[in-house]
Formats: C-alpha cells, structure tokens, sequence
C-alpha cells in the first residue's frame, strides 16, 4: 500500500505528490517512458524509473501535463498480458498534481525482468474507477 503524501516522504515506500523536494532513493538502474493520451483524454506526461532489483525496489518520478481529471494510480504492466506488475502508487490526497514520486517494493524477479527487456512492460496512469488516462513502453534512456 502506497499513500500520496503533499509534503513528506518517508523512505520506506509512499509517495510524494505536487513539486514539493524529496530525498527519494535513486539507486539502480534508470528506465524512462513517455505517457501518450489514452483514446478520449488530453495530456502528456514522463515516467522516469530507477529499478534496483538487488534491494528489491522501484523508485518513480511521475510527470504529468494538461491532464484535466484526477490521477489516482500509476503501475507497471506486462505488454504481453496487461496485468499489473508492480503498483507504483494509489490513491493520493493531491490528484491533481503534476508531479507523483514513490518508492516501493518490487520482488526481485519482476523487478530484474523489467530491467533486462524495458520494451516489454509500460506505464499506465489512471484516474477514478482505475480509467487509464496515459500509457507508455518503458525503455533505457539514450545516456545509459
């Protein structure tokens, strides 16, 4: 479970929401995906990982832009099966920030695996109801 907080972060897992500053653990290796609109939304945003499959943890950084309804959830899912693989966060007191950061558990199979073939896990971000809203393949960044 991963709380939504407007201005603390507490490092062992829940996630801190709007432009405040946090001291999130970026130790791993960094994933990054673009988020495209799903069919009937607006808005863009970037998802930048930090995947660290040896303490078992995936840190994320969450943009959004122009989204006009609430974000409620962001996740990991496999492309092959679009069942979710890591939940990234849920619910948040400050749906509509631009900004989401957290830092939770991943098990460090799903974790490796995500790390060895970005291509086939993305992003969804969803609002109310678990709507998804935005949606991109992760992949390396080009300077890694």
């Amino acid at each position: 479970l991963c709380l939504i907080l407007a201005t603390s972060f507490v490092a062992s897992g829940p996630a801190l929401a709007s432009g405040s500053r946090s001291s999130v653990v970026r130790a791993g290796r960094p994933l990054v995906a673009a988020l495209a609109p799903m069919p009937g939304y607006t808005g863009s945003g970037v998802a930048h990982l930090t995947d660290n499959p040896g303490q078992q943890r995936i840190c994320s950084t969450i943009t959004t832009k122009n989204v006009t309804v609430p974000i409620m959830a962001a996740h990991i899912h496999a492309a092959s099966t679009g069942n979710v693989v890591v939940p990234l966060f849920t619910s948040t007191t400050n749906a509509m920030a631009t900004t989401f950061r957290s830092c939770v558990h991943a098990p460090r199979s799903p974790a490796k695996a995500i790390l060895m073939h970005p291509s086939r896990y993305f992003v969804m971000v969803h609002t109310s109801g678990m709507t998804p809203i935005l949606k991109g393949t992760l992949a390396k960044p080009n300077n890694s």
